[in-house]
């Protein structure tokens, strides 16, 4: 997986081109075989993306969030 801060437009119009006929957004590449798998993605959506699955585990498992300082 490869992380950056921002991607050009130029980055941007490659990885599109790539996508065409996967479901993953962030797809960039995948060798014949199959067992190299090259995502591109920024910081933002990285996070932004763990937030969403750690607030969706949060509803399954019914936790609630607590401060470490009420600790």
């Amino acid at each position: 997986m490869l992380i950056s801060s921002s991607i050009n437009d130029k980055a941007k119009f490659r990885i599109k081109g790539q996508q065409k006929g996967k479901e993953d957004p962030y797809f960039y590449f995948e060798n014949e075989s199959g067992n190299i798998h090259v995502s591109v993605m920024k910081w933002s959506d990285l996070i932004e993306t763990n937030k969403r699955k750690l607030k969706y585990m949060a509803n399954v498992l019914k936790t609630k969030d607590i401060s470490v300082h009420d600790l």
